[in-house]
């Protein structure tokens, strides 16, 4: 019936959760939205969890912040680290 059946045990994805994934989507969502003062301070905020958490689009969307100056003073050292 679709089914598979077999001697093999199951395998079990270890990727399922990614630190720093959701905070970075959270944070994409709030940039999405129209351009207040909270919703770039939440967005800049969650972007630093998600970099601290060494996932590479949060450390991608946070330059990009202080390449564009949104809510930080621009700074290309700090968008470099």
């Amino acid at each position: 019936m679709g089914q598979r059946v077999g001697p093999e045990p199951r395998k079990y994805r270890s990727n399922i959760f990614i630190k720093g994934r959701r905070e970075n989507l959270t944070g994409e969502a709030f940039l999405k939205q129209r351009f207040s003062e909270t919703n770039l301070k939440q967005a800049f905020e969650l972007f630093t969890t998600s970099a601290n958490y060494n996932f590479a689009q949060g450390q991608v969307n946070l330059a990009q912040m202080y390449i564009n100056g949104r809510y930080v003073e621009k700074s290309l050292k700090k968008a470099l680290y």
